[in-house]
């Protein structure tokens, strides 16, 4: 065992240099110092125990002497002593190995640290070359690689240059030959619409001419016949033989002529479309009644008839179908006159004194329809009725003629001529259209009911009868004659007739949105085309026609895919242009807010205010020269446009 500590403290040392030389550069320098010192240390103090456990002696259960311990001799004493002395100095040895491994470990560990610092050294010097290697061949791979990409770019550039030069070529024969095709094209449609706009432009002054005079002559000759004829007896009736109720009627062609028979009936026992409170009346034949007689227009139509009924227009014989006595089948379903007839049961009801004046003429006129006293004789409530005798293959299609209009109806913009004098300038001041808001829309609002009744009460009931719905308010036909009236009263004469029809007949939604935001400012419009027409603004601040002109042409290129308002626009002088300079201007600036009613409505209102706003005509400066703008002026200050022309 004497040989284990030496053994034991070599082992260490061994480990200690192996650990250092041999443990990876992940282990820091202090772990690397603490582990060389500590381990030979830990060895030894392991060895010089097991050294002084070899040398004691065993211990060895004995029994208990029976007697105390006896006192040692003069010899035993001194064994005993020299045995601690000896132990003592082996002790002193043991403590001896450890300090000298401990310095050992000591030194050992300052020798890692010199190895390691030496290492790293080398590493570091090492890293650095590597480093500069790197970055030298980096350099160099940098600069033969920018020598290519410069050769590969320049090559590159050489070959875009010429492709670019060889397109651009072929782009200017191309577009060359486009142009070529392009003006031609354009010459010949510019040559077509000019001959059309020449030939439009002929007939509707022709047109406007032939119906100013014909208004003309016509006012002339009721002029002169209320101022010449004398005041006429109401016409009697030719008494027409007795026993001879037999009566005929034009048809709305006049070559059908269709027969009836007079004849005396009780008013309960006719079957009308509708009952007496409007509803629908299940028990008539539904077929024969095309118009709509529980509608309150309708409603209002039969109480005006009760209420100033006049008998003979129900008695008397104006061969015609729509007029005289009502018209029944043998089933006593009335097929023309639902309304009269209604109207003679309301009268029965709610107006005495009508009823008994229809009774008395009725009893009259007799003779005058081939019957006599005694067809009244047993009947309760008698009228006079035309019962059918021809007979008709088609029953609702002689229901339909017989409630068709016998005369030529007016067109739209004839109609709208006439009720744009319909329309004052106090009532149009009442219409009221909220941003965002259309011109259907607002007329079907309660904020315009005194203006829709304004415009409805100047008409017959059977005319108002057409343009009113179910509950009273506009239907569409009534909207759009209100529409029509207004722009044909604003923008007076050829002007406003042709912005109606452009804007009843347009298909393209921004037509639509120029009529909303036309329509929504027409009170401004009105006001300042009044300052205007009444001399109190310079008459070459109204921009009507120039206006009409813009959209009527904005409205026929969109329904004609081979011209854009720039082509049109860009046309040469040398053809006849339909518009002038100032109206392609408006073209142009309408084809761009078309779809923005809302910018539409600013333009226009923008317009309206600056008229308002401009001097009285006869202000002038200092140079007695007028100090009114032109309407170019006001277009460009509105639209901030620059024009060639101001």
């Amino acid at each position: 065992m004497s040989t284990l500590a030496p053994i034991l403290d070599a082992i260490g040392i061994i480990i200690s240099t192996v650990w250092i030389y041999l443990v990876p550069d992940t282990f820091s320098d202090v772990t690397l110092v603490h582990v060389a010192i500590w381990t030979p240390a830990i060895i030894g103090m392991v060895a010089a125990s097991w050294r002084m456990l070899q040398r004691s002696p065993p211990i060895v259960s004995q029994p208990a002497p029976a007697n105390p311990t006896p006192r040692l001799n003069h010899r035993q004493r001194y064994a005993r002593i020299k045995r601690i002395a000896v132990d003592k100095r082996l002790l002193q040895e043991e403590e001896e190995r450890a300090q000298k491994a401990a310095a050992q470990a000591v030194a050992d560990a300052a020798h890692a640290d010199r190895v390691a610092a030496e290492r790293a050294q080398r590493e570091k010097a090492r890293e650095e070359a590597k480093a500069q290697k790197l970055a030298q061949q980096a350099a160099e791979r940098a600069q033969l690689a920018a020598q290519r990409e410069k050769a590969r770019e320049e090559a590159k550039a050489q070959k875009l240059a010429q492709q670019a030069a060889e397109r651009a070529q072929l782009a200017a024969q191309r577009e060359k030959a486009r142009e070529e095709a392009k003006a031609q094209k354009l010459a010949q449609q510019a040559a077509e619409r000019a001959q059309l706009a020449a030939q439009r432009a002929a007939e509707q002054s022709d047109r406007a001419e032939r119906r100013r005079q014909a208004k003309e002559e016509a006012k002339a000759q009721r002029a002169a016949e209320r101022a010449t004829r004398p005041p006429r007896p109401r016409p009697q009736p030719r008494p027409r033989p007795a026993g001879d109720p037999v009566t005929r009627a034009f048809g709305a062609d006049p070559s059908r002529i269709y027969e009836f028979r007079y004849r005396v009936v009780s008013l309960d026992e006719l079957i009308t479309s509708n009952t007496d409170s409007g509803s629908i009346n299940p028990e008539y034949d539904r077929a024969l009644q095309p118009r709509q007689r529980d509608r309150a227009a309708s409603r209002r139509q039969v109480e005006h008839a009760a209420k100033n009924l006049v008998p003979e227009a129900l008695i008397w014989d104006f061969k015609a179908l729509d007029k005289g006595a009502p018209i029944i089948g043998s089933d006593r379903q009335v097929e023309s006159g639902n309304g009269r007839t209604m109207a003679l049961r309301r009268a029965r009801m709610e107006h005495a004194d009508k009823w008994a004046a229809y009774q008395e003429t009725l009893r009259a006129n007799l003779l005058a329809v081939g019957l006599s006293e005694s067809d009244l004789a047993g009947v309760e409530s008698p009228v006079l009725v035309r019962e059918r005798i021809t007979e008709v293959s088609d029953r609702t299609a002689f229901a339909r003629e017989a409630n068709a209009p016998p005369v030529l109806q007016m067109s739209t913009l004839e109609t709208a001529a006439v009720d744009a004098n319909r329309i004052t300038a106090d009532l149009i001041a009442r219409l009221n259209v909220r941003e965002g808001q259309s011109i259907d829309q607002a007329l079907r609002t309660k904020a315009n009911a005194d203006f829709v009744r304004g415009f409805i009460g100047t008409m017959s009931e059977n005319e108002s009868a057409l343009l009113l719905r179910k509950d009273g308010t506009l239907a569409q036909s009534g909207i759009r004659r209100i529409k029509a009236a207004m722009f044909v009263r604003t923008f007076e004469g050829e002007s406003g007739e042709r912005l109606a029809e452009t804007f009843l007949e347009a298909l393209d939604n921004d037509i639509k949105n120029f009529e909303t935001g036309l329509s929504a400012s027409l009170p401004v419009l009105s006001r300042a085309e009044y300052l205007v027409a009444t001399g109190q603004r310079a008459a070459d601040l109204s921009m009507a026609d120039d206006i009409s002109r813009a959209l009527d042409m904005l409205a026929r290129l969109r329904e004609h895919d081979g011209l854009t308002v720039e082509e049109y626009v860009g046309q040469s002088a040398l053809f006849e242009r339909e518009t002038t300079a100032f109206q392609d201007e408006l073209l142009v600036y309408f084809d761009e807010i078309g779809r923005s009613p809302k910018k539409i409505r600013e333009f226009f209102g923008a317009y309206a205010s600056a008229v308002e706003d401009a001097p009285h005509p006869d202000q002038v400066d200092l140079f007695g020269e007028s100090i009114s703008p032109s309407k170019e002026q006001l277009f460009s200050r509105i639209t901030g446009r620059k024009l060639a022309l101001v």
